[in-house]
């Protein structure tokens, strides 16, 4: 990208030049930054991505975000669609159940469209709140709240990082 944006202190070629002088002259760092009028934290950073990756490291990049690595599993999205389709619950009470963050499981049913009631069906649809649900799996030996179980099979595999 030969495009630097409207702040930026230097270019691709005031970079390498600045690089230059730091390796091939020996120049002090500080020194060096100070007359690109840049920091040095800059400047170390610009010497760190050269020495780690030649050239290549002195090209701009994106400021776009990364992907995240502690992104939400699909497994557990599941189970946040299923809770709120079956059993109509709010974001909160499958915040609740499944141990997470109120705001990913509300930003999550957003996303699949299922924030509002009206993304759910109709109230009198099987699984509504106070409708009796029909399972053909034997129920139980205990009485396990709406959820528990897939919750409790989802910890079995762990947490995601981010709460």
């Amino acid at each position: 990208m030969n495009n630097p944006h409207q702040n930026a202190r230097t270019t691709r070629l005031g970079r390498a030049e600045m690089i230059r002088r730091i390796l091939e002259e020996g120049c002090p760092v500080r020194e060096v930054a100070a007359g690109f009028g840049i920091s040095e934290r800059t400047a170390r950073k610009w010497l760190a991505r050269y020495r780690a990756e030649g050239t290549s490291g002195l090209d701009d990049r994106s400021s776009c975000p990364r992907p995240v690595a502690n992104r939400t599993g699909e497994d557990w999205i599941g189970v946040i669609e299923h809770l709120r389709r079956a059993y109509r619950l709010t974001a909160e009470e499958i915040a609740g159940k499944l141990n997470l963050a109120r705001s990913t499981v509300a930003a999550w049913l957003t996303r699949r469209g299922l924030a509002h009631p009206t993304g759910l069906g109709s109230p009198d649809s099987p699984g509504a709140k106070g409708a009796a649900l029909a399972v053909s799996a034997p129920a139980p030996r205990r009485t396990d709240p709406p959820g528990y179980q897939e919750a409790r099979a989802l910890r079995a595999r762990g947490p995601p990082h981010h709460r």
